[in-house]
């Protein structure tokens, strides 16, 4: 599977490229959204990974989502946020990721 993530901490980038090395699937890094917008159009991945909160950067993921989606990009985009609102993405999940101790 070739993945698009849309991230600027390198804590959660280095997990997620741990996990899809883990499955054989190639990760596409963007730290920028002005980046991503330039590089991402619709087929480009199978899947868009994207941080809603993108630091102090003149696009945040919010925009940059409806931008894609402007764009005619059509793959699924799951949104990692800290708490839930209104986006184009059908997904979400939350960070960061708590798990019991085993």
């Amino acid at each position: 599977m070739r993945i698009a993530y849309v991230e600027d901490n390198v804590a959660n980038i280095a997990l997620v490229e741990r996990i899809c090395q883990m499955n054989n699937d190639e990760l596409l890094t963007y730290n920028d959204a002005d980046d991503a917008l330039n590089e991402i159009s619709d087929g480009f991945a199978d899947l868009i990974l994207m941080d809603l909160h993108l630091g102090t950067r003149s696009i945040d993921g919010l925009q940059l989502t409806r931008l894609l989606r402007q764009k005619g990009v059509t793959q699924p985009i799951i949104a990692n946020i800290n708490k839930v609102s209104s986006t184009n993405s059908r997904f979400w999940f939350g960070s960061p990721a708590r798990y019991p101790a085993a």
